[in-house]
C-alpha cells in the first residue's frame, strides 16, 4: 500500500516568488532579482502517528527529508541547496527529480515565460513540497474566492505540522530524457516477444541496465538473457525484480502499472502475450518512445533510432507464472 501511495508522484504547481505575500513578508527589494519559488502540492496524502511522542508524519515529505531536503522550521534564509536534485520542464509541466533519477514529483503547469526567465539566470529554483499548501483549490471554490489569505493560512498549517519540506534545487531546463513506459505487441521493430520499453534511469540505482547484462541494440547482433532479472506480472502490474531475493527492499527493481481504463484492457492483452512466450524485451532507452494513435511514418522512423540507441535483454518470467513449454531466448 506505502509503495502504491510513493508511486503516485502527481502534484499540483504553483510557480511563484519569495515576495508573493503568501509566505507572510515580502523579502524583495528594489535592489534585488527575484527569487523564484515553486510549490509543490501533492494529491494524496498519507499520516502515521508516532505512538511513543505522538508526532505526526507525512510519507512524502519524510521521503524528501530523508533524500536532503530540509523540515521548514527556520528561516528561509537557512535553506540549502539539495546536491543530485533537478526541475525540468516537459512538453506540459514540470518534474521533480532525485539524484537517482526518479522521478519524485511531477504535473502540469503553464509557466509565466518570465518565471522561467528568472529561474534559468538564476540557475536554481526555491521548492517547497507539502500539504496543505495553498495550491490547489479546494472543492466547490474557485480561483477568485480562494485569496491569499487562505492559501497562506495553509501554507503555516503544514510548516506547523512538520509537513513542509524545502530547499533550494537546480533547474535543468528542457528535457529530462525519457519518463514513461511503453509497451508494445509481439512483431513491434521487428522483435518477435512482447516489449517493454523503459526510462533507462529506472535501472541506474542497481548498477545500470550492464549490471543485468543488456547490451546496446546499435552494435548487438542478438538480444541476450538477462542475469540476475525476472519478469513478475499481476492483473495491472509488470515487476522486474531479482530472483530468489528474500528482502522486500531490495526485490523490486522497476516495474509499470497500468492505471487508466484504456491501459487496464491493454495490459491484459499485452500480459497474455508475455505469458504465452515466457518472456519480455526488456529496453531501456533515454528518450520516450513516440508510440500510440495517430503516429506517422516520421514518428515510427523516430522510434527505430531511439530503439537501435537503447540497451536491452530478454527478460523471462518469473518460475512460478512459467507456462508449460518453458522458456526459450531468441535465437
Amino acid at each position: 500500500m506505502l509503495n502504491d501511495f510513493l508511486t503516485d508522484v502527481e502534484v499540483s504547481f504553483m510557480a511563484t516568488y519569495m515576495d508573493n505575500p503568501i509566505f507572510g513578508a515580502n523579502v524583495r527589494s528594489n535592489s534585488m532579482e527575484p527569487i523564484p519559488v515553486l510549490l509543490l502540492e501533492p494529491h494524496r496524502v498519507m499520516v502515521s502517528k508516532d505512538t511513543t511522542t505522538g508526532a505526526m508524519y507525512e510519507a512524502r515529505t519524510e521521503r524528501l527529508i530523508s533524500g536532503g531536503f530540509g523540515r521548514m522550521v527556520g528561516p528561509v534564509w537557512q535553506l540549502k541547496t539539495i546536491e543530485g536534485w533537478g526541475i525540468w520542464r516537459t512538453e506540459t509541466g514540470l518534474i521533480l527529480r532525485d539524484p537517482d533519477g526518479e522521478i519524485v514529483a511531477q504535473g502540469v503547469i503553464d509557466v509565466d515565460p518570465s518565471w522561467i526567465s528568472a529561474v534559468a539566470d538564476m540557475g536554481y529554483v526555491t521548492v517547497f513540497h507539502g500539504a496543505p499548501l495553498g495550491v490547489r483549490i479546494p472543492e466547490g471554490r474557485d480561483i477568485a474566492s480562494y485569496g491569499t489569505e487562505e492559501r497562506a493560512a495553509e501554507l503555516r498549517q503544514a510548516r506547523d505540522n512538520g509537513h513542509l519540506s524545502a530547499g533550494i534545487v537546480a533547474w535543468k531546463g528542457v528535457g529530462g530524457g525519457a519518463l514513461k513506459w511503453s509497451l508494445l505487441m509481439p512483431g513491434a521493430f521487428d522483435i518477435p516477444l512482447p516489449v517493454a520499453y523503459m526510462p533507462i534511469w529506472n535501472l541506474t540505482p542497481h548498477g545500470g541496465a550492464q549490471a543485468f547484462g543488456f547490451t546496446y541494440l546499435e552494435v548487438a547482433d542478438h538480444i541476450p538473457v538477462a542475469t540476475g532479472m525476472v519478469a513478475s506480472l499481476s492483473e495491472r502490474d509488470i515487476d522486474l525484480v531479482r530472483p530468489g531475493e528474500r528482502d522486500p527492499h531490495l526485490t523490486l527493481l522497476a516495474g509499470f502499472r497500468a492505471v487508466s481504463a484504456e491501459e487496464r484492457e491493454f495490459f491484459s492483452q499485452w500480459r497474455e502475450a508475455v505469458l504465452e512466450n515466457g518472456a519480455v524485451v526488456v529496453i531501456a532507452g533515454v528518450k520516450d518512445l513516440p508510440v500510440g494513435p495517430g503516429v506517422g511514418l516520421p514518428e515510427l522512423l523516430a522510434g527505430q533510432k531511439i530503439v537501435s540507441e537503447s540497451w536491452a535483454a530478454v527478460v523471462p518470467v518469473s518460475d512460478e507464472q512459467l507456462l508449460p513449454g518453458g522458456f526459450h531466448p531468441l535465437p
